[in-house]
C-alpha cells in the first residue's frame, strides 16, 4: 500500500496515511479518508494480475512488464514485472525453437525418408544377396551308357553332384550358375553352365537358410569331340580347382537377379 500525505481537517497538521482510517498524532482526531486513487490502483493491480495469469504471447508479457513497472512497487508489482519480462523471454525462446523446427522439418523429413529408403535397400540387398548363395562340388562320376536305345547308347557322361547353400532370407525357385574348371597350375580348362528349376523342371524349392543337394550332367559321343569332357572323364574333384559364378536367380518373392 502506498503512503499518502494529507492535512488533518481539525488541526491542519501534515499526516502520512497508509489506510482508509487513522488518528491524528497531533490532536487525536479520527480521520476517515477515502482515497479513490488507491482504489483505482488496486483495481488496476488486480486486473494486471489476471492478465498475467492468462497471458499467452510475448507481447502480452512485455506490456505487463511495462505496466507493473509503472506501479512504483505497489504490493508485489516489482516482482511481477520481473516475472513478466522473464516469461516474455521464455516465450520468445520457445517461438524461435518452433521457427527453427518449422524451417528444418522439410529437411528432416527428406533425411528420414532417405534413411528409410536406404535402410530398405540394405534390407532388400541382404534378402537378395546372391553372394550368400554358396555352391560346392561334392563329386564327379563318369560312365559310358549301355542303354539299348540307340539314342542313349555309348554316351560318355560326366555327372556332377552339387551342394547349394542358400544363406539369403528368401526361398529360391530357379538358379543358374557357371562352374569354372582350372588346373592346379592355374590353366583354364573350361566351364560348365548349370540350370536348376524354372519352367522345365519347376521350382528347385531351395528354402531360405537351407541347403540342397542336386545333380546335373554333361555328355558327348566322343571324348575327342569335347575338350572339357576329355579332361574330366574318369577324374576326381581333387584333380582340378573349381570356382562358381551365379548368373541368374528367381527368388520366391518375385525378385529376380541377372548377371549380364
Amino acid at each position: 500500500m502506498s503512503v499518502k500525505r494529507i492535512s488533518c481537517p481539525s488541526c491542519g497538521a501534515t499526516l502520512q496515511l497508509d489506510s482508509t482510517k487513522t488518528i491524528c498524532e497531533y490532536c487525536g482526531s479520527n480521520i476517515i479518508f477515502e482515497d479513490r486513487n488507491i482504489t483505482e490502483l488496486e483495481e488496476e493491480y488486480q486486473n494486471l494480475c489476471i492478465r498475467f495469469k492468462f497471458g499467452k504471447t510475448e507481447s502480452d508479457y512485455k506490456n505487463l512488464f511495462v505496466l507493473f513497472s509503472a506501479m512504483e512497487n505497489y504490493k508485489d508489482s516489482a516482482t511481477l514485472a520481473k516475472k513478466s519480462i522473464a516469461r516474455a523471454r521464455e516465450i520468445h525462446k520457445h517461438n524461435n525453437i518452433l521457427k527453427t523446427i518449422k524451417i528444418l522439418s522439410p529437411i528432416l523429413l527428406i533425411i528420414i525418408i532417405a534413411s528409410i529408403g536406404f535402410a530398405s535397400k540394405i534390407v532388400e540387398k541382404n534378402n537378395h544377396d546372391v553372394n550368400k548363395i554358396n555352391i560346392r562340388l561334392l563329386s564327379i562320376t563318369s560312365k559310358i551308357t549301355e542303354d539299348t536305345n540307340y539314342a542313349q547308347k555309348d554316351k560318355y557322361i560326366i555327372n556332377f553332384k552339387y551342394e547349394m547353400d542358400n544363406k539369403t532370407n528368401v526361398d529360391i525357385d530357379y538358379i543358374e550358375f557357371v562352374m569354372y574348371v582350372d588346373s592346379v597350375d592355374g590353366f583354364r580348362i573350361g566351364s560348365v553352365r548349370s540350370q536348376f528349376g524354372g519352367s522345365t523342371n519347376k521350382s528347385i524349392n531351395l528354402k531360405a537358410q537351407d541347403t540342397l543337394i542336386i545333380e546335373t550332367y554333361i555328355y558327348t559321343y566322343s571324348l575327342t569331340d569335347d575338350h572339357l569332357i576329355n579332361y574330366l572323364y574318369n577324374k576326381t574333384i581333387e584333380d582340378y580347382i573349381y570356382s562358381y559364378e551365379v548368373t541368374t536367380v528367381y527368388f520366391r518373392d518375385g525378385k529376380k537377379y541377372y548377371l549380364y
